[in-house]
């Protein structure tokens, strides 16, 4: 494999991995997985922030999470129609999604 296309692929591990590091976009995710349109008012519940940042869920989600995501081409983001889908990228991520989700029982609490 050449030099310039290992190194693409492991930044775009690295960058899977960046987007899954957090419980809020995990969960975003994986409910994408599950039902690919979605609105965030979905997503604007304590539930997906859990990690205790004094932030509102609906900031984070906002400000943070959805255009980290949507950046990353995991998921296409309108903020004025206040709809989520799947992105042009996100079935690079799926496959770790259905690990996530096929071995929830295992991993630890933190996890969707």
């Amino acid at each position: 494999m050449p030099d310039d296309q290992h190194s693409a692929e492991r930044g775009s591990l690295n960058t899977m991995f960046d987007v899954l590091s957090h419980s809020t976009r995990r969960q975003i995710l994986v409910e994408l997985a599950d039902h690919n349109l979605r609105t965030e008012a979905a997503f604007e519940t304590e539930e997906f922030a859990a990690d205790g940042n004094s932030d509102s869920p609906e900031t984070e989600l906002h400000h943070i999470h959805l255009p980290n995501l949507a950046d990353a081409g995991f998921i296409n983001w309108g903020p004025r129609t206040e709809t989520i889908t799947r992105g042009p990228r996100f079935s690079e991520i799926e496959p770790l999604l259905v690990v996530i989700d096929d071995h929830k029982e295992t991993l630890p609490v933190d996890w969707p």
